[in-house]
């Protein structure tokens, strides 16, 4: 599975071809994935083409 960044016990991962969204995350753990994401967005965009590709995205930083 293509983990892209690891932080505070969150795997962030991301997969091309899979659209199915499932399960719960407590609301600290959700407000820390949207902080990381919102200051990786240009990172998250190139690891999506690299996925669009069939490609290995590259990890990203995780959240400090």
């Amino acid at each position: 599975m293509p983990t892209i960044s690891t932080f505070y016990g969150i795997m962030i991962r991301m997969f091309y071809d899979d659209h199915v969204l499932a399960g719960r995350l407590p609301r600290r753990a959700l407000a820390m994935a949207l902080e990381w994401a919102a200051s990786h967005q240009v990172e998250l965009l190139e690891d999506w083409e690299l996925c669009r590709q069939h490609k290995q995205p590259k990890q990203i930083q995780p959240l400090e």
